[in-house]
């Protein structure tokens, strides 16, 4: 397509998209704007792989842009590792709304290839999808990718914003899911979800609020400065 051409088109849709609802402060997801979105910036895909970032850019003005429309057109997510999924918001462009037939949204874990279907519904005659589109798995899922389809039908899938909330799997911590769980004793494996901390105290050879430190040569155990005998 002629760079003037995909210029208009993006303005176009961008217009669209300026009454959107307003999007939650940067980062943050659900209806009181009270979780952690975890698309927030995160790598993102589609079917036409054209301006598919707009949708986790936290800017309700900035959309994906679909054109000609396209089969069964899908736009994914990657979270960069595995979380639990409860729920997703998407502020969707009065277009893809006035066409929107069925969607399903899907999850993939981390190095799998099948998905899971985490939640499906369709319109029929007048009734019509509206925005946000709040949708909540049919039970907590766990994985790393997003998708969303629309199956049957040959539309322009424009989405302004995208949020995903849920919870941390063992082994991670943080608002983001963004760090790894230190080095806790073997019998406690799991830490904090939200601050690292390990419940038992840290492995053999670790220290530290977390247990991510080394203990210097010399000395042992989560709780220094006891000396190793020499």
């Amino acid at each position: 397509m002629d760079n003037r051409i995909k210029l208009i088109v993006i303005f176009i849709y961008t217009v669209l998209c300026v009454n959107v609802e307003a999007v939650c402060p940067a980062g943050r997801a659900g209806q009181a704007c009270d979780k952690y979105n975890y698309a927030y910036n995160k790598p993102a895909n589609q079917k036409e792989d054209w301006m598919s970032h707009s949708a986790v850019d936290n800017n309700g003005t900035s959309c994906t842009v679909m054109n000609p429309p396209v089969e069964n057109p899908w736009w994914s997510v990657d979270l960069r590792k595995d979380m639990f999924i409860d729920g997703i918001d998407l502020f969707i462009g009065q277009e893809t709304l006035n066409e929107l037939v069925t969607y399903a949204i899907e999850v993939q874990k981390d190095g799998e290839t099948t998905w899971s279907m985490c939640h499906a519904d369709s319109k029929t005659g007048s009734n019509r999808f509206s925005s946000p589109l709040r949708v909540r798995c049919n039970s907590r899922m766990k994985g790393r990718t997003v998708r969303f389809t629309a199956y049957h039908q040959s539309i322009n899938l424009v989405f302004c914003d995208v949020g995903i909330y849920g919870a941390c799997v063992d082994g991670s911590y943080g608002n983001y899911c963004e760090h790894d769980c230190g080095h806790c004793k073997l019998n406690s494996p799991v830490c904090d979800k939200t601050t690292g901390r390990c419940p038992t105290g840290c492995d053999t050879g670790w220290y530290g609020p977390t247990c991510d430190k080394v203990c210097p040569h010399g000395k042992y155990g989560d709780q220094l400065p006891r000396t190793v005998a020499l």
